[in-house]
């Protein structure tokens, strides 16, 4: 086999790109990571909170990450699913599935802080900021990888290469095929605030005419709050007055949270669904947003990525040191195939059926809420697929990660 500079080099050091960089470093593997931002291990502004996942906290455990992350995890045991103009509501619970939570919330910038805190710290990893992927040029048994530099072009041998750099990512333009794109013609407006009503690790999920609207608990009284508008409506609640902003919240979500204070900065992002229509060749594989961009409701996105590297690591334990790298890319590609059509559509439906003002579809959806109200079989199942571990337990084996 060829010497390598490295064993994979991974383009874009976000969530995705850090998790699989340290998965594959405590897997004997060495990485170089490229970034085109500045890389420090400094906490990163980001008004943010997301939400893990069972699945994906039972990732981190597994990679040994989690009690560098646990001191700003806020778990979640309930979430109240509602929609506007209708008494009844859905309780998902944790206790009723036989679980201690359904998923933790966290900073956004503290998540991402302290994954880049253990690149640093990780021996096996070698991070290059300010630095961006070109091209790349596939070989029988390496990959050339051209990293531009101050200007000047280096180029890095490696025997694969992950492109983990988000929406946009060049590493995806650079495999080939096409993009699927389909815009919802919304922003999600998202903001901290405090509210009357304690947290009590409860969630909110809440349908609107105009999309979700989420309450994300993140202790005591406070919440991240993510509004769906429509493009328009959205720039109107980014230029509204905090108070004028607090005050429409509180109505958008009926009372539920009593009066609402203290509102932080406002972000605004464009809501999408975009999917490759390839993931790998014989040397390069793209994962997370590279692969596919899905719709905020059920909190999806994040846990998918941190699924496919996980699923990444699996295969690669399963077929040992020596095995072929187009083997290990195609038979991961082929086995992330169900999972990703399952969340897209999932999320796809929910962002559609929400907004849709059809009779019909307002019958089905409110029929749908009194179905799920009585039966906690549906419940459950609901749950399970909002947990990703289903999904998970089909694609990935722990008891191979210790090798």
């Amino acid at each position: 086999m060829q010497d390598t500079d490295t064993d994979c080099v991974v383009i874009g050091a976000g969530l995705v790109g850090c998790l699989a960089a340290l998965g594959l470093s405590r897997s004997g593997f060495r990485v170089q990571v490229f970034e085109t931002d500045r890389f420090s291990k400094e906490m990163p502004e980001d008004g943010r909170s997301l939400v893990l996942s069972r699945a994906s906290i039972q990732i981190l455990k597994a990679l040994q990450i989690w009690p560098n992350l646990s001191e700003w995890a806020y778990s979640v045991k309930n979430i109240r699913v509602s929609e506007k103009g209708t008494y009844g509501s859905v309780l998902l619970s944790a206790e009723e599935v036989g679980a201690q939570e359904l998923g933790c919330s966290f900073p956004a910038g503290k998540l991402l802080g302290t994954l880049r805190n253990a690149v640093v710290d990780d021996q096996n990893i070698l991070v290059r900021d300010k630095a961006s992927f070109s091209e790349f040029k596939e070989h029988n048994d390496y990959c050339e990888v051209s990293i531009v530099e101050d200007g000047s072009t280096d180029k890095v041998t490696t025997r694969f290469l992950i492109g983990a750099d988000g929406s946009g990512s060049t590493v995806r333009t650079a495999l080939g095929g096409s993009l699927s794109t389909l815009s919802y013609g919304q922003h999600a407006v998202v903001a901290e605030l405090t509210a009357s009503v304690p947290c009590n690790h409860k969630a909110y999920e809440h349908f609107t005419g105009q999309g979700p609207l989420a309450f994300i608990p993140t202790g005591l009284n406070t919440y991240t709050s993510v509004q769906c508008f429509d493009v328009e409506a959205s720039i109107h609640a980014c230029a509204m007055s905090d108070d004028a902003y607090l005050r429409l919240t509180e109505k958008n979500i009926g009372g539920r949270l009593g009066e609402m204070s203290n509102l932080g900065k406002r972000y605004s992002y464009p809501l999408m669904r975009q999917k490759s229509s390839i993931l790998n060749s014989e040397r390069v594989v793209v994962i997370g947003n590279a692969a596919n961009v899905v719709h905020p409701n059920g909190a999806q996105g994040l846990n998918l990525g941190f699924r496919d590297v996980a699923t990444l690591l699996t295969v690669i334990k399963r077929s040992g040191e020596n095995s072929d790298t187009k083997d290990i890319l195609e038979k991961y590609a082929s086995s992330r195939l169900k999972d990703h059509r399952m969340t897209g559509r999932f999320t796809d439906l929910m962002a559609q059926g929400s907004r849709s003002s059809l009779n019909t579809l307002v019958i089905l959806r409110r029929l749908s809420m009194v179905a799920f109200s009585h039966s906690s079989r549906l419940r459950k199942r609901l749950v399970q697929k909002a947990s990703g571990l289903g999904l998970l337990d089909q694609s990935v084996d722990f008891s191979l990660w210790g090798q």
